[in-house]
């Protein structure tokens, strides 16, 4: 037999498990046929088939929508039974099934009790397999379905499994599992507790809580450290082990100890304290411990059944790892697995022979047992009396456990004697349906038997007595009790019998339960009729018209059925007109419907009497699930939307103003289209809203299009839109804007208004779901998680017009489709139930931690919530013991779930008391009267429930599993009366009538029992029942059966909503009588109220806070300029009334109020305090989300921009945090084991994944690494034999992922670093390639290589194979296009660096041959479009500097650019770009070189370039301080220029001169004088205009950071403690401070973080407050200042608050590299706020004539004194050769263009004599060279000390030697942090990926700061005495232009240390 696909059709069709069926062969399968299983039909949907025994058994899932599924049972092959079990079983989805080991007599089915949990039950079948009867409840099982059960081996029916003894907590995901264990005798029959446990010395074990409270709890098969059989051998009869606890539940294994029986289970001792691995010998004879938690030396052994232990040395220490002998466990001989840390064989095997223990071989003697050395041992039960079990007495032969000697019967099974024993109470069990209460089987469900054995209810038949034997039993029954003899039973009892209820869980009440049993017929209802219709196939739509009893359904297989009567009868429509793929409901004509063919439409209009054809333009669409909209005042206009003819996948859209007969096209793709007219949104009735595509570009981008004129003319109001919908007044639209969701709201369908949120609360703008409303307002859902299992959000409601959202129920449960719990109580406006996450905060990047969920209700639309009150016969003294109800989420139903229009305040649900919602199957069923405030539980179980006649009946039908039963209630619940409307139980799948739930007729739809599994509509009509007709008298209410109902409120009062108070007129509760208004709705009387607090809402500007007051953020909108704090200030209250509300008098919420003036003028601080300093963070762009992490590796979230922190992970040490700089949604948090977190949606979920090892610790190196355009792919490194300083093996290996890190293949092993091919913007490499750093000797330790030779490999197919580029290397880094490796030259005394674009070829970079510099270290640095390299000239300690070269556009020749710039003594070069224009940069030169050589102090100038190095200039000095006073202290035009302190002086290398966001603004610390002077004796300066003029705006040193794209700049102090900021709103044409604390409280600043892109207006700063160790946080936010927003009009630019501006270099004009480019920004003086980022530049306006400024010296030409280019004297130029590529060349000049210039005409410099290549005429070509393109993203540094020729070989690069004259400490701790990973370690790769301006992620000033592993330190090494190359860090800020940051590589991690980590140079 085989299970295969119907269809073979490939790997495809074995992963459709629908199409899988059984087919059987008897010639292998040279023909063959399908099994059907009885059935007349093909049967599929078979899972899988197995032989268990005798047993043939097959799991079918028969329809892929149900969650049932079935076992079929054959013992012959040829003839099948379905497995039946009893009616309170719950099989739920395809992993339900265990079949545990089982004999041959019967089948024991471990079945699982709930889809999301790990619990399930034993089921024991009869000797057929067919029948099935519970065995043992909360089983325990892992997630694979392994099951913790064993039979103990050589001994018939005793079994041992573990059960959940908490199982309703676990299940509700509110514990975690309590395990106990349970034995049974008697072949799983009963089971008992293991209670007679022995210590040591024999004595009894006691319980402290009492003699029954503890137990032996062992562990079994799900616990990892078992494999195989647990406890027992065949061949050791008798003898069991295990590892666990005497307690009320079983301890971890760790803290467990061993335990042994000998008398097969009754009696249990203590032979060894913890945990063991054991093994059975010689039969039992041999008993063999090793311990099981720590390495050991030695076993333990007994030869006399555990009485005394010897113990066995094994002469090296190991980790026990497997303990085995022979299967059977009669061998004398052991093998014993480990592996030892102090060997060079790290796995040790042991071979232990014991069988040289024993002095002889054992001798039976059976006619003399004292002298024998074997016994009789009999195999016992619990019960008195003789030793029988399983129906006869089991003797077994072993030896004596006092015997010394071994029994030597190798492989062979023990002797054994059975003994026949008459029949006993224990030899039987309870039959099926049957269940034992007490010492009794009591019947809970009906007799299954054929329909011949009853003619009449009165007829009689064979009934089960309730008791069979047990399966394998072989009693004798002739002389014991005959229990299982059929009783004879009447068939009416079968039928109509009321059966006892199956054992419960203790429910929390301890009253008596309102629904009482179950009756007959209530009198006058024999006439209920009942009408079935079986259908072929499966129904896919099922829908009611409107206000009518006529009904549509549609089956799968394309029929289309039609009912004028609630399915009383059913007409199959349409037939011969093909498949019915849908059809659609009118909207407003209720007559009408319309079916859909895969050609045409056909349309009823009188509720599917006829049918007629449209003929429609094309065919109606299949890629939109709506083809038609309907208008709701002309009902014969149509819109239809059809599957284009000309492009494929795209749709049209046309319009019928005459019901079809013709049609108009719109001429638009379209994937929607609606009429803008809605029943509640009256706008011009012509309106049309669509989704389209621009026709000429059908692949592009949707837009919302609106039309009034049927598509002639159309209007975009918005681009990438995702959806759009009109729902009650108003019209709403989510566009997608850089991958988040943007929500836009219309009253009038012309102006859209976003919405906004609160502005302290953060919104995840991933998934929005809109809900019903009462109020006049929209009801939002926005989800925070969409994590399967997970999902939750928050509700917000907006204001009249739909625009301002405040909260009003946080953490909403969701799904991860999108589904929210919440429903609006259909009956009652402003009623809403929705379910509540409540334990929200612990699921984030918690893996085993479950929803809690609580069902809350709002009487106020969603003003207050409050939980569910439970039934008042529920014993709550807790708060946490409320109703709790199922929702959407788990019922998917159409229509409401707890209410119906029809029956005002009356609801029902199906759920639980207690803390939290508990899975579906262990619910009840509920009901309210009341609207919500009281409910009272109507029935046990879960019922699927109806209301009918307006609530004067209710409907119940059992969701627990197959029945026929429907109950009913006349009196709401008071008393149920029962109906069988089947003949047989079906399985139930809904239970629906009219959606008013006016009438009496209800539908059932389910399917059969049988094996065809038949579709069956049934209806059940009421409406002929004899119950008298309801009167109405509202004169005399106390005699009308109607009474006038008034909801209420929270507070108890009568419900008032928008001003109306509404009575509804219902049927009184008692009064049982008919109401009979068929399709109506009851009388409603309204009246007005009193003006309440419900009947405001938030002014524009204020905000709901969790008091209900509107209050504002930040500053007041009616706040005086001029407003001191004590003064106050009369405003705005914040309320105003709700227009829709028609209240008056009452309260009065929008009178004006005296606001007080407060502090700072509105800007507004808070505090707090972490546990430790903080190391790294990183921002999530488009967000207010930070995440940081401190020193002691905790990590902090906020989703406000730092107001406020929470702790994720707690208990969890983050060594490291990645931020994927191509993805920046993905990031990743490293723990020091191999479990880790990662976010894909900017923080929004945090799920757990596990790496293939531990990060990379002790070992330097990148451990992350990403691919630039597949974000699932990621390089991950490890370490591993690195627990200990000796490991002799200690190496990285490197892994890949494809799936963002959920499942890893390896790369290679002793690798530094590896990473993508495309890991930058590397467009010609290989997409999968991967570069390697890898040592060429695999052996030894990592960590203390040094003339292990580093390779460079590459491979194209993840290292299948590879090839070595480079044989020796110090290091690699991608930039931009290009790749950069630094390679040893010649003997290894100096570096060379080579170029490649593509991975494969390199060329070797080029200086200038005659410059004699003696390279002793060099800094490379980089541009957009050339590289810039320092080289150092000098090195002495104190006066290092060098000459800064710039290459030509390939980056393969250099020239001189500044000469003696200055640098640091660890390789930091004092170079700095301006962001944001490109061109410009600051460096520092070293104006007394010749002095600093001879030991005097640098003196330090500062000079500027405007044309990327090409010239540099001093920076001009102002005229006056910024107290308006002159410098006195130099004269101005003699060494008189300002200078500023630059790189090689920060502590913390993210403070810039610049942010890209503040076009032409600077800030730093310096002064005016002949140079620069000391940091502390600094001022601040300023310039506006990209450094041409400089302003000092304010004294003294200080941190800096800009905001707001330049309009906000703040000062902070850094060098003494401080309590308040100084800020700038005017670009430092004024100053004010704000005291952000106390200055008892004054902090010690160590940094200032703020948005990446500037756009925010809130800081936040770190520091340690003065006198203690406190590492705190302020957020200070500056939002008030401006509560204006600046405008920008392009079309009147006079008018706004911005200015075009345009940078320029020397040659006097508006120019900047060959062309004028115009930024905006804003007037200085401008009192507003930018807020979102400006386009920048905004245009380039021209190309310059070409001057001096666009060029700069040619290879090997150097500038004189007059500033010409002139030949180095002895050099020659370099001529281009004619090589085939270029048409022509120039002579060389001694100039060549700058890279970057786009200058036209004008000087010609670069251009001497034209000479043509041979062959060549006047061509268009042009001299083509290597392209090399810029290094962008970030800035790479190598530095190389020109060692002496000592041979040396490369290092490893990762030592620190500062030039060879400072001695690193050997106590540096390191990590395997970002930090540390890519700069710190020498050249290693430093990618694109190291560090990102838009980031601005702060870096520790210590290494201190990045002690994650703290017993990892470097070796130290002497001074010029080595030979080897050393590490330095420079930042890669040091580039000079622009597009490195601003294009797709800005949002990196800086990696870097302040003070030591800020180049990556080469020695």
């Amino acid at each position: 037999m085989c299970v295969e696909p119907a269809k073979k059709s490939g790997m495809a069709s074995m992963l459709e498990y629908e199409e899988l069926h059984l087919v059987q062969s008897e010639d292998f399968f040279k023909n063959e046929q399908a099994v059907n299983f009885g059935s007349t039909s093909e049967v599929r949907g078979v899972i899988a088939i197995s032989a268990v025994n005798r047993f043939l058994v097959a799991a079918i899932k028969p329809k892929p929508s149900e969650p049932d599924m079935d076992l079929q049972i054959s013992l012959d092959g040829e003839n099948w039974h379905e497995a039946i079990f009893p009616v309170d079983a719950k099989l739920v989805h395809e992993k339900a099934y265990t079949i545990v080991e089982s004999t041959g007599t019967s089948l024991l089915v471990d079945v699982l009790d709930s889809a999301s949990s790990t619990v399930g039950t034993l089921y024991k079948s009869n000797s057929n397999g067919t029948f099935f009867v519970k065995s043992l409840e909360n089983t325990n099982r892992n997630q694979l379905g392994i099951v913790d059960f064993e039979r103990v081996q050589g001994v018939e029916g005793v079994m041992v499994a573990n059960v959940v003894s908490n199982a309703a907590q676990v299940k509700a995901g509110s514990a975690k599992k309590a395990l106990q264990t349970r034995m049974s005798f008697d072949d799983g029959a009963t089971w008992s507790p293991i209670q007679k446990v022995y210590d040591a010395q024999g004595t009894l074990l006691k319980c402290s809580d009492g003699p029954d409270k503890c137990a032996l709890h062992l562990h079994s098969v799900t616990t990892p450290r078992n494999n195989g059989q647990v406890f027992t051998s065949k061949a050791a009869v008798g003898v069991m082990m295990g590892v666990g606890s005497y307690n009320d539940h079983l301890l971890e294994y760790d803290e467990s100890d061993t335990f042994l029986s000998t008398d097969g289970g009754l009696n249990w001792k203590l032979v060894r304290m913890g945990a063991h691995k054991y093994e059975f010998g010689d039969m039992g004879a041999l008993l063999v411990l090793v311990d099981d938690e720590k390495e050991i030396d030695h076993i333990w052994w007994s030869k006399n059944r555990g009485n005394t232990w010897e113990r066995y040395d094994l002469g090296i220490s190991i980790r026990a790892r497997y303990l085995t002998t022979d299967p059977t466990s009669s061998s004398s001989k052991f093998l014993l697995i480990g592996s030892s840390r102090f060997s060079n064989e790290r796995v040790q095997s042991f071979y232990i022979d014991l069988s040289g223990v024993f002095s002889h071989k054992c001798e039976l003697i059976e006619n003399n047992e004292s002298k024998s050395d074997f016994e009789r041992w009999f195999a016992r039960d619990l019960t008195s009396g003789p030793d029988c079990l399983m129906g006869h007495e089991q003797m077994f032969y072993r030896r004596k456990a006092d015997r010394d000697c071994y029994v030597g019967l190798d492989f062979q099974p023990p002797v054994v004697e059975l003994k026949e024993c008459p029949c006993t109470e224990a030899d039987y069990e309870c039959d099926y349906n049957f269940v034992r209460d007490g010492d009794k089987c009591v019947r809970i469900g009906p007799d299954v038997i054929t329909k011949d054995m009853c003619t009449s209810r009165n007829s009689v038949y064979p009934s089960s007595s309730g008791y069979r034997l047990i399966p394998g039993n072989t009693c004798n029954a002739e002389k014991g009790k005959k229990l299982d003899e059929p009783v004879d039973r009447r068939c009416g009892d079968n039928e109509d019998a009321s059966y006892a209820q199956p054992p419960r869980p203790t429910q929390p009440s301890t009253g008596n339960n309102n629904h009482g049993p179950i009756e007959a017929l209530a009198p006058g209802d024999s006439a209920i009729e009942r009408f079935e219709t079986v259908f072929d196939d499966e129904i896919d739509q099922f829908v009611y018209f409107k206000e009518s009893p006529a009904m549509l359904l549609r089956l799968r297989n394309g029929e289309l059925w039609s009912s004028g009567e609630h399915g009383i009868g059913w007409k199959h429509v349409l037939q011969d007109k093909g498949v019915i793929r849908s059809f659609i409901m009118h909207e407003f004509d209720f007559n009408r419907a319309y079916a859909l063919t895969d050609e045409t439409i056909y349309v009823t209009s009188n509720q599917g009497a006829q049918w007629e054809e449209i003929k429609v333009p094309l065919a109606p669409t299949k890629h939109i699930a709506l083809a038609l909209d309907f208008h709701p005042l002309e009902k014969d206009w149509l819109l239809f939307i059809g599957d284009s003819t000309t492009v494929s996948s795209q749709s049209e859209v046309f319009i019928s103003r005459n019901h079809g007969r013709d049609w108009d096209s719109m001429d638009m793709y379209v994937s929607k289209c609606i009429f803008g007219r809605d029943s509640h949104y009256e706008i011009e009735k012509e309106t049309v809203f669509c989704s389209s595509v621009d026709k000429k570009n059908p692949t592009g981008d949707r837009r919302l299009v609106r039309t009034i004129d049927w598509g002639r003319n159309q209007e975009v109001l918005f681009d990438n839109v995702v959806e759009f919908f009109v729902i009650e007044d108003f019209m709403s639209v989510a566009s997608s804007v850089k991958g988040a969701l943007s929500m836009y709201v219309s009253t009038n369908g012309k102006t859209f208004t976003e919405a906004q949120f609160p502005p302290n609360q953060y919104i995840d703008r991933n998934t929005f779901t809109v809900l019903q409303s009462t109020t006049h307002a929209v009801l939002l859902n926005v989800f925070k998680s969409v994590t399967y299992g997970k999902a939750h959000g928050a509700l917000y409601k907006s204001n009249e017009d739909g625009t301002l959202y405040h909260l009003s129920l946080d953490n909403t449960n969701g799904d991860a489709t999108g589904f929210v719990d919440f429903e609006k109580m259909q009956s009652i406006d402003g009623v809403i139930l929705a379910n509540q996450v409540y334990n929200a905060d612990e699921l984030l990047g918690n893996r085993d931690v479950a929803k809690l969920v609580r069902t809350m209700i709002t009487w106020d639309d969603g003003g207050h919530w409050q939980p569910l009150s439970a039934p008042h016969n529920y014993d709550c003294a807790t708060k946490e013991c409320t109703l709790n109800l199922h929702s959407r989420t788990d019922i998917h139903g159409p229509g409401a779930i707890f209410s119906t229009t029809g029956a005002p305040g009356l609801a029902m649900g199906v759920g639980n008391v207690g803390a939290s919602l508990l899975p579906y199957e262990q619910s009840d069923t509920f009901l309210t009267r009341d609207g919500g405030h009281t409910w009272i539980e109507i029935q046990r179980g879960e019922h699927l429930y109806e209301f009918g006649d307006q609530g004067s009946l209710l409907v119940l039908i059992s969701d627990e599993g197959p029945t026929n039963e429907l109950k009913y209630s006349w009196d709401q619940g008071e008393t149920w009366h029962g109906y069988v409307f089947s003949s047989s139980p079906i399985r139930v799948n809904a239970l629906t009538t009219d959606p008013k739930s006016t009438t009496l007729r209800f539908v059932i739809v389910g399917h059969t029992r049988d094996t065809k599994r038949s579709q069956i509509s049934i209806t059940v009509d009421f409406s002929k029942v004899k119950q008298r007709t309801c009167e109405m008298d509202k004169s005399r209410t106390e005699k009308s059966d109607f009474e006038l109902w008034v909801a209420k409120d929270d507070d108890g009062d009568d419900a008032c909503l928008l001003g109306k108070k509404t009575a509804y007129w219902r049927r009184k509760k008692d009064r049982v009588c008919i109401v009979g208004n068929r399709f109506k709705e009851p009388e409603v009387v309204q009246e007005k109220c009193e003006c309440r607090d419900t009947d405001f809402e938030c002014d524009f500007g204020f905000w709901l806070n969790d008091k209900n007051e509107c209050v504002f953020y930040g500053r007041h909108p009616d706040r005086p300029a001029k407003c001191k704090d004590g003064e106050t200030y009369r405003g705005r209250s914040g309320f105003k009334k709700n227009t829709k509300s028609v209240c008056e008098g009452g309260l009065d919420l929008e009178k004006e109020k005296e606001w007080p003036c407060g502090e700072g003028g509105g800007i507004q601080s808070s505090k707090m305090s972490f546990t430790d300093r903080v190391v790294d963070y990183l921002f999530f762009t488009d967000t207010d989300r930070v995440f940081v992490r401190t020193a002691d590796n905790k990590v902090w979230k906020s989703d406000n921009d730092g107001y406020s922190w929470k702790e994720l992970f707690p208990n969890v040490p983050i060594v490291a945090m990645y931020q994927n700089p191509h993805f920046d949604d993905h990031a990743y948090f490293i723990t020091q084991e191999k479990s880790h977190f990662m976010t894909t949606d900017k923080g929004s979920n945090i799920e757990p994944f596990d790496a293939p090892l531990g990060p990379m610790a002790s070992i330097q190196g990148t451990m992350m690494s990403f691919h630039k355009e597949e974000k699932n792919k990621v390089i991950y490194l490890g370490e591993t034999n690195c627990e200990t300083q000796m490991s002799s093996d200690c190496h990285s290996q490197a892994f890949y992922s494809q799936d963002q890190g959920r499942s890893w293949r390896p790369i290679a092993t002793y690798v530094r670093s590896c990473l993508w091919g495309r890991g930058g913007t590397m467009e010609n490499t290989d997409e999968n390639s991967i570069f390697c750093e890898e040592y060429q000797e695999k052996k030894g330790n990592q960590r203390s290589f040094i003339s292990n030779r580093l390779s460079f490999t590459s491979s194209n197919n993840y290292y299948s194979s590879s090839e070595t580029l480079f044989d020796a290397i110090v290091g690699v880094a991608v930039f931009g296009k290009f790749m950069v490796i630094a390679a040893p030259k010649g003997s290894g005394t100096s570096l060379s660096l080579h170029i490649s674009m593509d991975g494969k070829t390199f060329a070797q970079a080029a200086f200038p041959a005659s410059l004699n510099l003696s390279p002793e270290a060099f800094t490379i640095m980089e541009s957009a479009n050339s590289m810039w390299i320092h080289v150092s000239t000098n090195t002495h300690h104190g006066s290092e500097y060098g000459t800064i070269f710039t290459s030509n556009s390939n980056g393969t020749y250099f020239v001189a650019s500044l000469e003696n710039a200055n640098r640091n003594e660890i390789g930091i070069v004092d170079f700095e770009k301006m962001q944001g224009i490109e061109g410009i940069a600051l460096a520092n030169r070293v104006s007394n070189p010749n002095q600093a050589n001879m030991g005097d102090p640098k003196k330090l100038v500062t000079m500027k370039t405007a044309d990327a190095g090409a010239h540099w200039f001093p920076l001009t000095a102002p005229q006056k301080d910024s107290k308006g006073k002159n410098y006195d202290n130099c004269k101005r035009g003699v060494d008189c220029n300002l200078h500023l302190h630059s790189y090689s002086e920060r502590r913390n290398t993210r403070d810039l001169f610049s942010l890209s966001s503040a076009v032409g603004l600077m800030v730093g610390v310096g002064n005016v004088g002949p140079s620069l002077s000391t940091y502390r004796s600094g001022d601040m300066f300023l310039t506006r205009d990209a450094g041409k003029t400089w302003n000092e705006v304010y004294k003294g040193a200080h941190l800096w950071e800009f905001a707001d794209q330049g309009a906000l700049l703040i000062l902070v102090d850094d060098e003494d403690p401080t309590n308040v900021v100084k800020y700038t709103t005017n670009e430092g044409i004024s100053w004010q401070e704000y005291a952000f604390t106390t200055p008892e409280k004054r902090l010690k600043v160590e940094d200032i973080i703020t948005q990446p892109d500037g756009t925010s207006q809130k800081y936040v700063i770190f520091g340690t407050e003065y006198g203690s160790s406190n590492v705190v946080a302020y957020h200070i936010d500056f939002s008030a200042l401006h509560p204006t927003k600046c405008k920008l009009d392009l079309s009147h630019p006079s008018d706004d608050d911005f200015e075009l501006w345009s940078p320029e270099d020397t040659r006097g004009e508006a120019c900047l590299f060959g062309r004028e480019t115009k930024y905006y920004r804003r007037i200085q003086d401008r009192d507003c706020y930018i807020g979102e980022k400006l386009v920048q530049p905004r245009e380039e306006v021209r190309n310059c004539a070409c001057q001096q400024e666009d060029y700069e010296c040619d290879f090997n030409f150097v500038r004189d004194k007059n500033n010409k280019c002139v030949l180095v004297p002895g050099l020659s130029p370099r001529v281009p050769e004619c090589d085939g590529s270029m048409e022509f060349f120039y002579e060389p000049t001694g100039y060549r263009r700058i890279a970057a210039t786009s200058c036209e005409g004008g000087l010609g410099l670069d251009e001497g004599e034209k000479h043509w290549c041979p062959g060549k005429s006047h061509s268009s070509g042009m001299w083509a060279v290597y392209v090399f393109a810029p290094l962008g993203g970030a800035l790479l540094i190598f530095a190389c000390l020109y060692l002496r020729k000592y041979g040396a070989p490369i290092n490893r690069g990762r030592i620190r030697l500062a030039d060879g004259t400072t001695q690193q400490s050997s106590g540096t701790s390191l990590s395997s942090n970002p930090l540390v990973a890519t700069i710190v370690s020498a050249i290693i790769l430093i990618p694109v990926a190291v560090m990102g301006l838009l980031s601005r992620i702060r870096v520790p000033s210590s290494f201190s700061d990045l002690n994650v592993f703290s017993n990892v330190s470097l070796p130290s090494f002497g001074r010029r005495g080595s030979n080897h190359y050393s590490a330095l860090g420079q930042d890669e800020h040091a580039d000079v232009l622009l597009d490195d940051y601003d294009g797709g590589e800005e949002n990196l991690i800086d990696d870097v240390d302040a003070d030591e980590e800020d180049a990556d140079e080469f020695y």
